[in-house]
């Protein structure tokens, strides 16, 4: 059972990550001070620094809450999917979404891109990514789409890495849309080679 001190600690850190996730998409990270953060959640300075021990800590977990969002969103699809449609595509399709459509979330990966090391965002991946993935490829194979003999976990970490590269291109581009466009006959070929004869 949740303790209210446990639920009001919770609120806390939710509001501290939705101010940071205003306040990182509309006036950029290098911009936006932890006195403003903790003005937007209506917060203390002590509140911040017990949740996070940095504005970067802070960058962290609101990249990891929008990966978490996008995750139900490509779960969803998948589910459907699976039942009657194409399930390569829908979750292609599904997980490049928010990066073409949603501004605020392009800002903030082109930000976290330029201030979390490649070691964070990799954490991010194995966090994220890989077991998403890795449950999509599941799938794929129970239904007989994918090459039995592949090895699971270099399938998924290579998947990943393409996905993240198309991420990272559509982010940068001025025309998101068109730049997925150009992406994805690509990666679904690919993907599609790695179904069985």
């Amino acid at each position: 059972m949740v303790t209210l001190r446990e639920e009001h600690a919770q609120q806390t850190r939710d509001a501290l990550i939705a101010a940071g996730t205003e306040r990182f998409a509309t006036d950029g990270y290098a911009s936006t001070s932890v006195a403003r953060i903790v003005e937007d959640a209506r917060v203390s300075k002590g509140a911040f620094y017990h949740h996070f021990p940095d504005k970067k800590a802070l960058l962290k977990a609101v990249v990891s809450a929008a990966c978490e969002r996008s995750e139900v969103m490509i779960r969803q699809t998948v589910e459907s999917a699976s039942e009657s449609g194409d399930l390569v595509a829908s979750a292609l399709d599904a997980a490049m979404e928010a990066v073409q459509n949603d501004e605020d979330y392009r800002k903030l990966r082109q930000q976290a891109s330029g201030v979390l090391s490649e070691q964070e965002r990799r954490e991010l991946d194995d966090r994220h990514r890989l077991p998403l993935v890795s449950s999509i490829l599941d799938e794929l194979r129970r239904q007989g789409e994918l090459r039995a003999e592949l090895d699971a976990q270099a399938t998924t970490a290579l998947v990943v890495a393409l996905l993240e590269t198309t991420k990272e291109e559509v982010t940068a581009s001025d025309d998101p849309t068109a730049r997925y466009a150009q992406f994805r006959p690509v990666l679904l070929r690919f993907i599609r080679s790695l179904a069985g004869d």
